[in-house]
């Protein structure tokens, strides 16, 4: 499993997540599939997920490093 997943699912799931960012559920569904958060999600997802995976985990390309702690 992705540690997109267990973020979405750490947070409620695709429909909650979905819901709580305004958006389709498809669109968390493609984040899956990509394994890839959009950066201006990530920040929100760790937090909401209560750090079930870690920002460069999220989004390596645009947090490049381990936040350590």
């Amino acid at each position: 499993m992705s540690k997109v997943q267990i973020a979405v699912d750490s947070a409620g799931g695709q429909r909650a997540v979905a819901r709580h960012f305004g958006i389709a559920q498809s669109s968390v569904w493609a984040w899956i599939e990509r394994d890839r958060v959009p950066g201006r999600r990530v920040l929100e997802l760790v937090e909401l997920s209560g750090g079930a995976a870690e920002a460069h985990e999220l989004n390596p390309e645009v947090f490049t490093t381990p936040c350590g702690g």
